[in-house]
């Protein structure tokens, strides 16, 4: 998340329309504001008012992405300003740490694609596994919690990794160890 700013000179309060719009491409717009429209009270000098507005960054996608976001008053006001992100692959995360025996550990994974897609888990050490099966394909945006067990086998090592895959991107793995 980050605010941008900008200022209201009007000596009149008004209200900013919010649009944003991506300019690399077809596709839905990896920038998202919490509002859409701004209210500006009158401007009472020359230093106007200033005002923010939140913009998230959720890329669907690995690689770069740019829109455009207007800001527009009926007054004819216009303020644009250019967004930029860039977004790399999953990058390992841990270790978690489980316990034997004990209650499950809670994973938070959402689903950062703009379309309802199937995703496997699986564990690269049998000592590790899912407490439950995951719910089916995920809609956009929507979190699971992936509840991990671990059993404590004593021939088997007590670290390993969960590797979470869909179809063309690069896995996320999240390395385990075992207490």
């Amino acid at each position: 998340m980050q605010a941008f700013k900008f200022f209201h000179f009007l000596k009149k309060a008004t209200n900013y329309a919010v649009k944003v719009e991506r300019i690399d491409g077809p596709g839905a717009c990896d920038f998202k504001t919490e509002v859409t429209a701004v209210p500006a009270p009158a401007a009472e000098n020359q230093k106007g008012v200033e005002l923010n507005i939140n913009v998230r960054y959720e890329p669907f996608t690995i690689g770069d992405s740019r829109a455009v976001m207007k800001l527009t008053s009926p007054e004819g006001m216009e303020y644009s300003c250019l967004l930029f992100g860039k977004s790399l692959a999953p990058q390992p995360q841990g270790p978690i740490k489980c316990a034997p025996g004990a209650k499950p550990v809670g994973i938070d994974f959402k689903n950062p694609l703009n379309e309802k897609c199937e995703f496997t888990v699986t564990f690269d050490n049998p000592n590790f596994n899912l407490a439950s099966k995951l719910p089916g394909p995920l809609d956009p945006g929507k979190v699971t919690n992936l509840q991990i067990k671990f059993e404590a086998k004593p021939d088997l090592p007590n670290t390993g990794r969960m590797i979470v895959s869909t179809k063309g991107l690069p896995p996320w793995i999240f390395y385990l160890q075992g207490e």
